[in-house]
């Protein structure tokens, strides 16, 4: 009777060649020179050893939609609405996608996370993306690093440089990333900081998004590191802006449009896609 083996069902594992820590490097020992001229067993004289790459966690396919009541949950709570005005507001964007969907009394009807955005913003939608269960954070950081990335074409500031080029490794390929490093002093940029500041914060902010595996936990902690990917980053193009004595107003008003671009781009406008008005 043969053994059958399915080849779909071996795990490959992929390696990566580096430096033999018992020569280091060097291909020889030279307390064994008696033997062998004193050729390093471990790496056979190559100077090199193979290690095994652990795979990274799959991507999570999960779809962007979430139900109308789940928007609805957000609504904020009267009695700390002091003046009225957050929940009069969310009322009046909750109200636009009630008119796009044309099933008001349909809870359990669906939308896009894009959707959400363009009712409301994209600070709700990256919220609520953040709620959807088996979320993937590459899936999240896609939605904020293309910001980042406009920064730092904007500014020459090497940490951003550097953390833009690691987050798009993570998210667009598999390949091994060194995990980007979480500065343990934050740099919390104001508004009167320079281009290069904001930069530095956009950066350390990417640094704690940017990274593969699911959602677990509290996801508020995430939420606040988007928004301040994104903040910083808007911040960067308004100082070099007017630094180039151009209008800066303008151009973080560009700036927050690209920014909902870039969350269309990972989720497809759904009910607002057929060119339907908001009211």
């Amino acid at each position: 009777m043969a053994l059958v083996i399915n080849p779909e069902a071996i795990s490959v594992t992929r390696f990566k060649k580096v430096k033999c820590t018992r020569c280091n490097g060097t291909g020889r020992v030279p307390k064994y020179k008696h033997i062998d001229d004193g050729k390093c067993f471990a790496c056979n004289g190559s100077r090199w050893v193979s290690v095994a790459i652990q795979p990274p966690p799959p991507l999570s396919v999960v779809a962007l939609f979430v139900t109308l009541q789940q928007v609805k949950d957000l609504s904020p709570d009267p009695r700390f609405d002091s003046f009225g005005g957050s929940v009069a507001s969310f009322r009046a964007d909750f109200e636009k996608l009630l008119v796009a969907i044309g099933r008001r009394d349909d809870m359990a009807a669906v939308v896009s996370i894009g959707d959400v955005a363009k009712a409301f913003n994209a600070g709700t939608a990256r919220q609520l993306a953040l709620k959807i269960p088996g979320i993937d954070m590459r899936t999240i950081t896609r939605m904020v690093l293309p910001s980042a990335e406009r920064a730092a074409a904007a500014v020459n500031e090497p940490s951003l440089s550097h953390a833009v080029e690691v987050a798009r490794k993570l998210v667009d390929t598999d390949d091994e990333v060194e995990p980007l490093h979480h500065a343990l002093i934050r740099n919390f940029a104001s508004h009167r900081d320079t281009a290069e500041s904001h930069a530095k914060a956009c950066a350390e902010a990417l640094a704690v998004v940017a990274r593969r595996g699911v959602v677990v936990g509290n996801p508020n902690p995430i939420m606040f590191e988007c928004h301040w990917i994104v903040s910083h980053a808007s911040s960067v193009i308004e100082g070099i802006a007017r630094r180039e004595s151009e209008d800066p107003a303008e151009a973080v008003r560009l700036e927050g449009e690209r920014q909902m671009g870039d969350l269309y781009a990972v989720s497809p406008l759904h009910v607002f896609a057929n060119g339907r008005t908001m009211t």
